[in-house]
């Protein structure tokens, strides 16, 4: 019976062996896992980051487009206006007959 006692022993000494790398794997593990989410904490925090940037950046861009639009549209009146008086300008001149008498 002892040897079968120490046997049984040896065997329990070579599991709590094999139990012991077992779990300095885990902690290796758990501390490359620890070492991962820290780096994608930080990729994350500059991703949003970027993103605000992004949306700080497309926001003046719409208010830049919004003050163009309001030019063009300046302009376009301006330019109608111009069109519009260059049209009763000469209507006026037609019918005041002034070009005829100048010119003979």
């Amino acid at each position: 019976m002892s040897e079968s006692f120490e046997t049984k022993l040896a065997l329990l000494e070579r599991d709590i062996d094999d139990i012991t790398d077992v779990f300095n794997k885990l902690d290796e593990t758990v501390t490359k896992l620890h070492e991962v989410a820290e780096h994608l904490s930080k990729l994350v925090a500059l991703h949003e980051e970027r993103i605000e940037r992004v949306h700080k950046e497309m926001s003046d861009i719409r208010e830049e487009i919004g003050m163009l639009k309001t030019t063009i549209k300046n302009y376009d009146r301006l330019k109608w206006m111009i069109m519009g008086g260059a049209a009763v300008l000469g209507y006026i001149l037609a019918k005041a007959d002034v070009f005829s008498k100048t010119i003979f």
